[in-house]
């Protein structure tokens, strides 16, 4: 049993989930001053409103998305920030000049009291009106002072987000200048009715297309040709029978599939003479597990 002396134990209150938020009844009976205080800040959507975008843009676009599309999301951006800039600028302008005016005015009450102080025929309630208004004339040119400071700080923010856009579009410029095309990368490629499979690496420059393949029964070598239209044409070159073959097909982008038929330039060796090809282009993970077989 515990003593008398000792404070019976408390159960403590579930502290609620609002409890930290002002009260109505605190905000209600308060200066304008505790009222503005009383309510949360909320984040200026408006203030990083462009950059948001930016970001939503990189991280939303897909891969296959051209570098135009993310080139042009970074220039809307840009451009928002800069017209929003010039607009701070004014305002900026317009704070400093409401700065410079509040401490004059401040400037001028003192030396009005200073004078007042040494005038021997100036009343006590003249010189204690003096005092009133320098002080507030002093809160007001503080208060102006602040402003320009957030402003100035809002200023150098902005500017550091559109130094952050313009070296990003000059990244995407720069990257554009060697796109990525729907032939650019590893294929699987299988060839009717001999039954031979192999891994091709293409490359686009503009309309001309170059690379080299390893097929499964020892051949290998290079290919040239062209695209366009969706039309692939190649030259087979063999390491060791040199050009040997033309191989033609239709690029379905969407499914990353070549169908089309291929024919044998040497038609007097008695073998087949042509057929059918397909290609189907290997995803990043499957890149990454056969691309050093034409390395080897």
């Amino acid at each position: 049993m515990l003593p008398l002396s000792h404070p019976l134990p408390t159960r403590r209150r579930p502290r609620s989930p609002t409890s930290d938020l002002p009260s109505f009844r605190a905000w209600r009976t308060g200066s304008g001053a505790s009222r503005r205080a009383a309510v949360p800040a909320r984040p200026s959507l408006l203030r990083n409103g462009p950059l948001l975008l930016w970001l939503f843009a990189t991280l939303t676009l897909p891969a296959a998305a051209s570098a135009q599309t993310l080139e042009a999301v970074i220039e809307v951006a840009m451009q928002v920030e800069v017209a929003l800039l010039d607009s701070q600028l004014q305002r900026y302008a317009e704070a400093r000049t409401a700065e410079r005016r509040a401490f004059q005015a401040w400037d001028g009450l003192i030396r009005e009291l200073d004078r007042a102080l040494r005038d021997s025929s100036s009343s006590i309630r003249e010189l204690r009106d003096l005092e009133q208004r320098a002080t507030l004339a002093r809160e007001t040119a503080l208060t102006r002072a602040r402003q320009v400071t957030d402003l100035r700080a809002s200023l150098i923010d902005r500017m550091e987000r559109i130094a952050v856009l313009e070296e990003r579009l000059a990244r995407e410029g720069r990257t554009r200048l060697v796109p990525v095309t729907p032939v650019d990368g590893l294929w699987r490629v299988a060839v009717e009715p001999i039954g031979v499979s192999g891994l091709a690496r293409l490359r686009a420059d503009g309309a001309l297309v170059s690379g080299t393949y390893r097929m499964e029964n020892g051949s290998q070598g290079s290919v040239t040709g062209t695209y366009a239209a969706g039309r692939l044409v190649l030259e087979r070159i063999d390491v060791r029978q040199g050009f040997d073959a033309t191989l033609e097909g239709d690029l379905d982008v969407r499914r990353g599939v070549v169908r089309g038929t291929w024919r044998s330039v040497d038609v007097t060796g008695g073998a087949i003479s042509g057929g059918t090809w397909t290609a189907t282009k290997l995803s990043p993970e499957e890149r990454r597990q056969v691309e050093s077989e034409l390395d080897e």
